[in-house]
C-alpha cells in the first residue's frame, strides 16, 4: 500500500479512542479488497514496529501519540542493581524509587525510598549483604515500619518479593517496572505504599492515564496474578473513563 492510502485508513481512525482489529481489517479492504488476514497479520506488526498503531488490549489498538513511561534511572537505582547483579547476575529482579509517582500525583512526595523486587528463594540473603554493606535496608516492612524508620531515613531501601511474570522492562541496562506494574501494585500494596492512598490513588491512576500509553491488556493480565482483576478493572472504570468499560 502507498503512503497515501494508509494516511486515508488513519483518518477515519483517529476519530475513534479505540477500534478492533477488524475494524482496521474492513478499512484496509476498501483498498486492498483481496486482502486475507494473513497477509493482514504482517500488516498488523508493520504498523506496530512503525508505532503507528499500540496495543490497548488484545485486538484492540489506538492511534494516540500518547509517550511511553520511561523514568530517569537515578544513581541510588544504579547503585542498588548493580550490587544485586555482582552476587547473582542471572537472577530476575526490579527496581524502582516512589519518587516516579509524582509524575502523577497532586501533592509531590518529599519523604521516598527505593524497592528492589528479587526472587523469594534469594530475599534474605540480600537483605543481610545489603546490610552488611552498611545500607539501610528493610526487608518486607509493614505500614507502621515504614511510617516510623523508612520513610525519615534517607536512601532507605525496600526489599520485596518479586511475583512471578511481573511485566518490567529493560531501562540503561536496569530492570525497572513498567507503568502497568507500578499501577497495579500501587492498588494491591496499600500497606507498603500508604501515602499514596485515597484521592492520590485515583490521582495516580488519572494522569497516568491522560499522560501515557497505556496496555490494559498487560495491567489486567498482572491485576489478575496479584488477583485483584475484578476490583481493579472497576477502579479503573469509575476514576479513569467511563467509556473503558466497553473494552476492558
Amino acid at each position: 500500500m502507498n503512503y497515501r492510502s494508509i494516511e486515508e485508513i488513519f483518518e477515519h481512525l483517529r476519530l475513534q479512542e479505540y477500534f478492533t482489529a477488524e475494524e482496521l481489517f474492513q478499512r484496509y479492504r476498501l483498498y486492498e479488497p483481496n486482502l486475507n488476514h494473513n497477509t493482514f497479520k504482517s500488516r498488523i506488526s508493520e504498523l506496530k514496529r512503525r508505532n503507528l498503531i499500540r496495543d490497548v488490549m488484545r485486538g484492540i489498538y489506538t492511534v494516540s501519540d500518547k509517550p511511553y513511561f520511561k523514568p530517569e534511572i537515578s544513581k541510588d537505582i544504579k547503585k542498588i542493581t548493580n550490587l544485586f547483579k555482582k552476587q547473582y547476575p542471572e537472577v530476575l529482579y526490579c527496581a524502582w524509587s516512589t519518587l516516579w509517582l509524582n509524575n502523577f500525583t497532586i501533592h509531590q512526595i518529599v519523604s521516598s525510598f527505593s524497592i528492589l523486587e528479587v526472587e523469594n528463594d534469594i530475599i534474605d540473603s540480600i537483605f543481610y549483604n545489603f546490610q552488611e554493606k552498611g545500607l539501610s535496608v528493610f526487608l518486607q516492612p509493614d505500614k507502621k515500619s515504614i511510617d516510623r524508620y523508612v520513610l525519615p531515613k534517607e536512601g532507605s531501601i525496600v526489599i520485596i518479593p518479586l511475583i512471578t511474570r511481573a511485566p518490567t522492562l529493560l531501562l540503561d541496562d536496569t530492570a525497572v517496572p513498567s507503568l502497568e506494574k507500578i499501577l497495579v501494585d500501587t492498588f494491591c500494596d496499600q500497606e507498603l505504599y500508604f501515602i499514596f492512598s485515597g484521592s492520590e490513588l485515583m490521582n495516580i491512576y488519572r494522569y497516568a492515564y491522560k499522560k501515557y500509553a497505556l496496555n490494559f491488556s498487560r495491567l489486567l493480565t498482572y491485576a489478575e496474578r496479584r488477583k485483584r482483576k475484578t476490583e481493579i478493572r472497576a477502579f479503573i472504570i469509575q476514576n479513569m473513563d467511563n467509556s473503558l468499560e466497553k473494552i476492558l
